[in-house]
């Protein structure tokens, strides 16, 4: 039933934002996504470095390496958008998540080289307006490279969650090229699942999504 909720949530959002907010928001996102793939690799651009990120302990280290300078980013980004946003601020993701996340992926279980989310952090906008300012920021950005961007907002997953994922890279980070992750999202949805317990059945969901994947190899 989350998902007739997200779906209302979503409409009341569109409605008080108006038609141009819409139209201004699908501008800023397909501004974004040129260059970026559906798929990204951590240290694709240092390919003699992947052995290294083949490893769990070895990501977190890259990771942790990184999170200092991510978490700067972050905050400028959070303070130049003004009061209409907040900042959630998770710590990195933690050794046994990365693990298990690789472990159940079929073929591959001890490639760590896809689990871009092990830096990241939330960004919440009070309108469909302040996170557009943010996708405008970040493609004007000269502080990170963009690899990925999610738009659940034309396409949300089945549950009809709405956000946006990014994965950027710090054009500071000439090493490594730690592919971080960050998540705009809307206050009232965020709200809606968080006031209602639906991240806790979203990982459920998420656990046995990766176990019928698994199995079904």
């Amino acid at each position: 039933y989350f998902s007739r909720i997200y779906e209302t949530i979503y409409l009341t959002v569109l409605d008080s934002a108006g038609e141009l907010a819409k139209v201004a928001y699908d501008d800023a996102i397909q501004k974004l996504t040129p260059g970026t793939s559906d798929n990204c690799y951590q240290r694709s651009a240092s390919a003699p470095a992947l052995l290294r990120a083949s490893s769990a302990p070895a990501l977190l280290v890259d990771a942790l390496d990184v999170a200092p300078e991510f978490d700067k980013f972050v905050g400028r980004l959070k303070i130049s958008a003004g009061s209409g946003v907040s900042r959630k601020s998770p710590p990195p993701k933690g050794a046994a998540r990365i693990v298990e996340k690789c472990a159940l992926r079929p073929g591959a279980p001890d490639d760590t080289s896809r689990v871009c989310d092990v830096n990241r952090d939330m960004i919440v906008c009070d309108t469909l307006g302040d996170l557009t300012d943010l996708l405008q920021r970040l493609e004007e950005s000269k502080e990170v490279t963009v690899v990925r961007v999610k738009d659940r907002h034309n396409h949300p997953p089945p549950s009809k969650w709405r956000d946006v994922m990014v994965n950027i890279i710090l054009t500071t980070d000439h090493e490594t090229h730690h592919v971080c992750e960050l998540q705009l999202c809307l206050e009232m949805m965020l709200t809606g699942r968080e006031g209602l317990h639906g991240h806790t059945l979203y990982n459920r969901q998420r656990c046995a999504d990766e176990l019928l994947e698994k199995l079904a190899g």
